[in-house]
């Protein structure tokens, strides 16, 4: 990673950016129309939202890494910009067959591919100072696929809190997705599968393990370590609630509402993660 006020980045190498600023704008102008929709479904969708965070993000990894070059020159790729010409396409097909996962999937991937296609990357077989292609494929976090899997994790909250009620001594009921207690029932909808803590999980130690580690070992510990709290911390909420609605008798606000509570939860786990994944560093 190199600041843009590095002493080594000089006029000449930003300026080197310029094709790509170009083209993106290009894209921005040509493709407006498909754009504002997928930006309006970030900003409404749970799962999807960390799009809205996530493209600028890789933009930036990628822009950092190009600046960190001796001398930055269009290098393109041609196999990359025959596909970012066929995703172009697929964008105004898909958008006039109205499919439109496929045609914001298409966007983020035509996003990704413009700066590799026009710079290509460094391997080490061509460069010392070898580069990833994990700046540009980070995007590919914000394709609007994730609410597919909302109904797998919802089954896994729901087998994980009915596992908890044969253990507890709480009585109880559970038929479908609704657990009865004597005193009310509660229902564990879309927005309990816990997706949005999964998805915020792995896109905040993707960036983690690429920033501070180095070996795929440490590097696996991390990813694999946040998604198993994300999806434990959606468990406990999940049992909390039941617990807490059991006490209550259906009479907390947190009965009705908790969805704040989730993201407590979450962002406690997060603190106690990233201390452990500094020490980790550390060691490592």
């Amino acid at each position: 990673m190199v600041p843009l006020n590095h002493p080594g980045i000089g006029v000449t190498k930003l300026s080197a950016l310029l094709p790509l600023v170009l083209v993106y704008a290009v894209f921005v102008i040509f493709n407006y129309d498909f754009i504002e929709p997928l930006l309006e479904n970030w900003w409404s969708s749970h799962e999807s939202s960390q799009g809205l965070v996530i493209l600028p993000v890789s933009v930036w990894l990628v822009v950092q890494q190009l600046l960190a070059r001796p001398t930055l020159t269009l290098q393109p790729a041609w196999v990359l910009v025959l596909l970012f010409v066929a995703v172009s396409s697929v964008i105004h097909v898909s958008s006039i067959m109205h499919i439109q996962v496929v045609e914001f999937s298409a966007l983020v991937v035509a996003f990704t591919v413009i700066p590799v296609a026009l710079f290509g990357v460094r391997r080490p077989e061509v460069a010392a100072d070898s580069e990833s292609y994990f700046p540009a494929l980070y995007s590919l976090m914000a394709l609007p696929l994730w609410d597919y899997l909302n109904p797998v994790f919802r089954l896994i909250s729901l087998k994980a809190t009915e596992q908890f009620l044969r253990l507890s001594p709480i009585p109880s009921y559970v038929e479908g997705y609704r657990i009865e207690l004597a005193s009310g029932v509660f229902v564990v909808d879309d927005g309990c599968s816990g997706l949005r803590f999964m998805v915020s999980a792995l896109a905040i130690s993707l960036l983690y393990a690429y920033l501070y580690f180095r070996t795929k070992r440490a590097r696996a510990l991390c990813v694999a370590s946040l998604l198993a709290l994300a999806l434990v911390g959606n468990w406990v909420r999940i049992i909390v609630i039941v617990i807490i609605g059991y006490i209550t008798d259906m009479k907390s606000p947190l009965v009705n509402d908790h969805a704040t509570f989730g993201w407590v939860i979450f962002a406690v786990l997060l603190v106690v993660w990233m201390f452990w994944m500094n020490r980790l560093e550390r060691e490592s």
